[in-house]
């Protein structure tokens, strides 16, 4: 049964073209009324996003796969566990978060 919600859960959190920034510590996140920001302690993947810095965004508006990003995030935040994300695409000037990848360590 745990595989199966994993792989449902993958299936939610993956796109086929998205760029990846490698498991690492979160190291800012700041909730905003539409989106989210997210820093890692990674090197910064800008993928296709004119003038972005040094985070990335969740975009909150897409619903409820926005919002199980945002707590997957917050809570391996909270645990100080290290994540990846997967990008594609960009909300505002920011990479978008489209996946959020766990690994136990």
């Amino acid at each position: 049964m745990k595989k199966y919600i994993y792989s449902v859960l993958l299936g939610l959190f993956t796109q086929v073209n998205a760029a990846e920034v490698k498991v690492s510590e979160i190291v800012y996140i700041a909730p905003w009324p539409n989106h989210v920001d997210v820093k890692m302690n990674a090197d910064y993947v800008k993928g296709d996003c004119e003038n972005s810095n040094d985070s990335y965004r969740i975009d909150l508006t897409e619903g409820e796969s926005a919002s199980i990003r945002f707590s997957t995030l917050l809570a391996a935040f909270m645990a100080s566990k290290n994540v990846g994300l997967s990008l594609d695409g960009c909300v505002g000037n920011k990479p978008r978060i489209v996946g959020v990848r766990l690994n136990k360590q």
